[in-house]
């Protein structure tokens, strides 16, 4: 008797739970950090919008995919020689970079592009061998990082949005600009040089601003002791006498910077010297 009442109800519960199963299966739900499509018997057709959305199982199908989570490719890592770029000035530079990127539209991203992460790696490589090799050396290795940073991160949202790749370039990092590991301490021997260099031309130049200070104020003294004196004769005035100084101070000024620039001459040919010698290994 009891089985004969459940089997008075089946007529009923297989269609309610087939229902059911129809609608928990054409039902789903967009987080904020979520992006959906939908597609009509495998193509694409509508995109789904944040919250409860219907699509009409089987003949209708969605996916869902995390669109805020940032990606990172890193070009340059290891020894695959990918990072080892030509510069504008004809020398080579070890660079290593990083491009986080994450999804900004579903639909171009799944049906436009395949393998996205070598499509992000392979139009970043292009670009950033393309703004090295207008770029000279150093302004890449000590000055002008965060501008080519700046400029890689458009010029790669800009190729990636022509692919209608549905791509967005969060940030772009340099992690290493350096000279190639074979030459890397010639470079940093040439920059030492280069730095003392700088350093001499300083010091010299501090000496010899000292030393014309100095040659001024025994001018004005040598004034002062010569406008004093009426020992000269008729016709010697004050104005002879500072015609007098004013010469003599030129003579002292010029034996003074004569001497330095000597000096100077002699100081950078030696660095200048060095400089030849560590480029030339």
């Amino acid at each position: 008797g009891g089985g004969g009442g459940f089997e008075k109800y089946l007529p009923i519960f297989i269609p309610v739970a087939l229902i059911a199963f129809w609608l928990y299966q054409s039902t789903y739900r967009v987080d904020t950090s979520e992006q959906s499509v939908e597609m009509f018997f495998g193509k694409y057709s509508d995109t789904g919008t944040e919250g409860l959305n219907f699509a009409p199982w089987p003949v209708v199908t969605y996916e869902k995919y995390p669109v805020t989570v940032i990606q990172t490719e890193t070009i340059g890592q290891g020894s695959s020689g990918a990072g080892l770029m030509l510069t504008g000035d004809e020398n080579f530079v070890d660079i290593e970079f990083s491009i986080g990127w994450n999804v900004k539209r579903l639909d171009q991203f799944l049906f436009n592009l395949d393998r996205h992460s070598n499509t992000v790696e392979a139009v970043s490589e292009s670009v950033m061998r393309a703004i090295i090799a207008r770029s000279d050396f150093q302004s890449i290795v000590n000055v002008n990082r965060g501008a080519i940073e700046s400029e890689a991160k458009t010029l790669i949202q800009r190729t990636l949005d022509a692919y209608g790749s549905g791509i967005n370039i969060e940030v772009v990092n340099f992690e290493k600009a350096d000279p190639p590991p074979d030459v890397r301490e010639s470079f940093l021997d040439v920059q030492a040089a280069e730095q003392d260099r700088k350093t001499k031309e300083n010091q010299a130049q501090g000496e010899a601003d000292q030393k014309r200070a100095n040659a001024r104020g025994e001018r004005a003294q040598l004034l002062e002791h010569l406008a004093s004196l009426d020992a000269f004769g008729d016709g010697f005035d004050t104005h002879r006498a500072a015609d007098l100084g004013n010469c003599l101070n030129h003579a002292l000024i010029d034996i003074v910077l004569s001497d330095i620039t000597d000096e100077m001459a002699i100081d950078l040919e030696i660095v200048d010297r060095q400089v030849l010698e560590i480029r030339e290994r």
